[in-house]
């Protein structure tokens, strides 16, 4: 009995020979692997380069259209509402802005100023 005929010997390499769905598995394990990274590398990449939803403490008197739907909770609407009835000497006044509570002051006191400059978190 040659090297070659031993059993461990005859078994195919994994993306070689050997049955097609043990190929067609190979594969998606390696798509998959490389589609997490690639999207995990991009959140990393945008992250650093945009100011997402959250990043910026805004100053409501002079912040732009962008930077005010920055705020988690504000959308296009209310950031035109809060342009609309500036300026604010308190950030209670934003209760003035139609579309804004107390709940929804409540949860967005954190990102809003009314003094200084926007600045980044």
């Amino acid at each position: 009995m040659g090297l070659l005929d031993r059993d461990y010997m005859r078994r195919s390499p994994p993306l070689g020979g050997g049955p097609r769905w043990q190929r067609y598995l190979w594969i998606a394990a390696i798509v998959v692997g490389l589609a997490s990274a690639s999207l995990y590398l991009y959140k990393n990449f945008r992250a650093e380069l945009l100011p997402g939803e959250g990043d910026l403490i805004v100053n409501v008197n002079n912040a732009t259209l962008a930077e005010l739907e920055t705020i988690p909770g504000i959308g296009p609407v209310l950031s035109r509402g809060i342009i609309k009835y500036r300026p604010y000497a308190r950030v209670e006044e934003l209760e003035r802005v139609p579309g804004i509570g107390r709940y929804t002051l409540n949860e967005i006191r954190a990102y809003v100023k009314v003094q200084g400059e926007t600045v980044r978190r």
